[in-house]
C-alpha cells in the first residue's frame, strides 16, 4: 500500500499529530521468471524536505528485482496550513512507483552473486 496513505484526501482543515517522529523502510523482493529480465530499472531517486523525506532503491541481481523505500517524517505535529508541504512530495511518489517496470525475455538479470566462492 501506500505510506500516509490518509493523504490523498484533499483540503485537509486540522492538524496532523504523527506522535513521533518516525522512518519507514519498506522492500520488495521480486524473483523474476526464468528466461526474463528486467527491460530498464527505475531510477532510484531521494526527495529530502522538511517534514517528510523519501529515498527510493532499485536494483537487480541473482535474478531478483528489489526496491527499498524509506520514509522518514521529521516532524510531530503539523498544522494545517502546511498540510500540502507535506503532501505535495509523498503524492508524488507515490506517481512513481505506478510506472510500470517491464520484464522481457532476456532483460537484465543482474549479475549472479550466488555461484561466488566467500
Amino acid at each position: 500500500g501506500r505510506d500516509l496513505a490518509w493523504l490523498w484526501r484533499e483540503g485537509r482543515t486540522s492538524p496532523v499529530f504523527f506522535g513521533a517522529r518516525s522512518t519507514h523502510t519498506v522492500r520488495v523482493d521480486i524473483k523474476l521468471p526464468a528466461g526474463q529480465g528486467v527491460e530498464a530499472l527505475p531510477v532510484s531517486f531521494d526527495k529530502a524536505g522538511s517534514i517528510v523525506s523519501i529515498s527510493e532503491r532499485w536494483s537487480v541481481a541473482d535474478g531478483i528485482l528489489t526496491l527499498i523505500r524509506t520514509t522518514t517524517t521529521h516532524e510531530r505535529v503539523l498544522g494545517a496550513d502546511r498540510f500540502d508541504e507535506l503532501r505535495a512530495p509523498v503524492a508524488a511518489s507515490w506517481q512513481r512507483l505506478q510506472q510500470p517496470v517491464r520484464i522481457i525475455a532476456g532483460g537484465d538479470r543482474g549479475a549472479d552473486y550466488r555461484g561466488d566462492d566467500f
